[in-house]
């Protein structure tokens, strides 16, 4: 677990500034793809969700302890983090304040902390 805790920290630390950098770009045009019939799946969508989904594990599987302030830490930081930037790109050109992007940073979070729970209960499992 030492091994993951390190690596999870420069983790969160590179996905920190990624999600910084790429929200501070002008608007990209990455499409979208239709995953059902009628049901269009974006792109920038998912990117939203795997940033915010890598930020919360990393976070999470740094932080060694199994109580609830790191969950409670991250999803403070994540949501203000995200609203904050959010809020900026209203001063970028071609960007602007996007309520789905919030969503998909938020359910990112969420599954994020779910998968670093599982993590840690295998591997304290796996120690037993």
């Amino acid at each position: 677990m030492e091994r993951i805790s390190v690596l999870s920290k420069y983790s969160f630390l590179v996905c920190i500034l990624a999600i910084l950098v790429f929200s501070t770009l002008p608007k990209l045009q990455l499409g979208s793809y239709e995953i059902w019939k009628g049901f269009n799946l974006r792109v920038d969508y998912l990117l939203h969700f795997l940033a915010y989904l890598v930020l919360s594990a990393s976070f999470l599987l740094w932080r060694k302890q199994n109580r609830f302030i790191p969950l409670i830490t991250i999803f403070l930081f994540g949501a203000i983090f995200s609203l904050g930037l959010e809020f900026q790109q209203n001063f970028i050109a071609g960007r602007g304040y996007s309520l789905p992007d919030l969503y998909f940073n938020l359910l990112g979070l969420l599954v994020g902390s779910i998968i670093s729970f599982i993590v840690k209960a295998l591997d304290k499992a796996k120690d037993d």
